[in-house]
């Protein structure tokens, strides 16, 4: 059988064969000539449809009569010529068979010659709605007849108690296939090395801070970072998790995706499916919608409903990283929380290693959040689970003062801590030290015999909690 993606001389013989056998089978289902790529076999398919017609019955003698009054008989090699699909084609069994794959070829013929039509009118400078009008005609041949113009399916009750299966995680309790994610943090937060870690972890099958995770190929499409600095932050957290280059793992770097264009759209499915990937990173939002207003939904319901149907079509999961306003939200058009799956913040206080993670919208599970500790050592990068934040007391204004206070300068006196207060009151201050001592976040360090001044200090507890929400001196 030929190798030729375009058409196959075997299966138009088989057609040409099934057709004269039994006409009858062909009476539900359509044909065309140009699903017939070879001319010959255009030419008999059009006598035989030209005799049913005019109702008369095809067969071999009529067929051979009807391409004579064509003046095609001697092109197809004379009687002969028809009767030797009779030889190929011993019986019409496998008839419907036999269509399915020839309109297969000639849908694939239909999207070359579209798209090279695409192209030149890309080139030709035509303007949005013509080539949108290109892309539909690509999209229904690529479809196929079956299921042209299908934007919907109805399901019913019998259906839907069939597929009860739960969500099956990618990522236990955070992602999972066919889902669209946005990760969201301020600038330097370290949200590229998060997806990064998390990523790897999942390409290698390992736990990601806690999490329990099942191998997929693993996306990176970069539009910020480039490929010299992605190629050195990739290798950090691939040698962090004591992975090697065997890893199913890849990266583009300044693709230039624009999904407020469909053009682009398709091409980044398209590399999805080239890589087979079952998680895709995008990092970041902006830069996949270059000239679009994040604060407008027509500018950003498009691009996720885009990012939407790659995901269900493709059923990879996709995360995409974005990052906050100036009120600590995420920046943009609320169209982006309700569009998304799963909306996690990102929050890292002070310089210090640990990112807290709270989940502000899931489809699939309750709101929760979860904390980790990034490590930077020879090259190498990697996230441990933490404490989340709110397994922590959170301290009031007077309470965080005295804390502060004490990092600052060290064991106190009572009396020094409340001559210092600068956000509360020297009362507050006061209070504020006794309930610390019940949480055991400072002890008094002194003798505490008659006469002696109280002098107080951090313990564990405090420098901890100091640590967590970046009290630094």
């Amino acid at each position: 059988m030929t190798d030729n993606p375009l058409y196959s001389p075997e299966i138009e013989e088989a057609v040409i064969g099934d057709l004269l056998i039994n006409p009858a089978a062909f009476n539900e289902i359509v044909l065309d000539t140009n699903d017939f790529y070879i001319k010959r076999h255009r030419w008999i398919f059009q006598a035989w449809q030209k005799l049913r017609e005019n109702g008369i019955f095809p067969d071999i003698a009529t067929v051979v009569g009807q391409l004579e009054d064509d003046g095609k008989l001697k092109e197809v090699g004379e009687a002969a010529g028809v009767s030797v699909f009779l030889n190929r084609t011993p019986n019409s069994i496998n008839a419907a068979d036999h269509v399915k794959k020839l309109k297969e070829f000639s849908n694939y013929r239909k999207v070359v010659s579209n798209s090279e039509k695409l192209l030149r009118e890309i080139r030709n400078g035509r303007n949005s709605d013509e080539i949108h009008a290109i892309i539909d005609t690509i999209t229904n041949a690529s479809l196929g007849e079956e299921t042209q113009n299908a934007r919907y399916k109805i399901r019913d009750a019998a259906y839907a108690l069939q597929h009860q299966q739960q969500p099956e995680f990618i990522v236990d309790r955070l992602i999972a296939p066919g889902s669209v994610s946005l990760l969201v943090g301020p600038e330097g937060v370290g949200k590229t090395n998060t997806v990064l870690s998390c990523g790897v972890c999942v390409a290698l099958e390992k736990p990601w801070v806690g999490f329990v995770t099942k191998h997929r190929k693993v996306l990176v499409v970069d539009e910020e970072s480039g490929d010299d600095r992605m190629a050195l932050r990739f290798s950090a957290a691939l040698l962090g998790e004591l992975g090697d280059e065997k890893i199913k793992m890849e990266y583009v770097s300044l693709t230039r995706f624009n999904l407020r264009d469909p053009v682009d759209a398709v091409l980044l499915q398209d590399l999805i499916e080239e890589t087979g990937a079952g998680l895709v990173i995008i990092d970041a939002l902006v830069d996949i919608m270059p000239g679009g207003d994040e604060n407008a939904v027509k500018d950003v319901h498009p691009v996720f409903m885009r990012l939407r149907k790659i995901a269900e079509e493709t059923k990879a999961a996709i995360v995409i990283i974005h990052h906050t306003n100036k009120a600590g939200t995420y920046r943009g058009s609320t169209a982006m929380g309700g569009a998304v799956d799963l909306l996690i913040m990102a929050e890292r206080k002070g310089g210090n290693s640990r990112i807290d993670f709270e989940i502000k919208k899931a489809r699939d599970i309750e709101p929760f959040r979860f904390a980790a500790e990034m490590h930077f050592s020879d090259g190498q990068m990697w996230l441990t689970e933490s404490e989340p934040r709110d397994s922590i007391k959170r301290l009031g204004k007077s309470q965080a003062y005295v804390i502060r206070h004490l990092i600052e300068n060290g064991p106190s006196l009572i009396s020094e801590i409340t001559d210092h207060a600068d956000t509360c009151t020297d009362e507050a201050a006061r209070r504020a030290v006794y309930n610390l001592a019940n949480l055991k976040m400072v002890e008094r360090i002194d003798e505490g015999g008659p006469g002696e001044k109280a002098t107080y200090n951090l313990t564990d507890n405090g420098k901890k909690y100091a640590e967590r929400e970046g009290i630094t001196a």
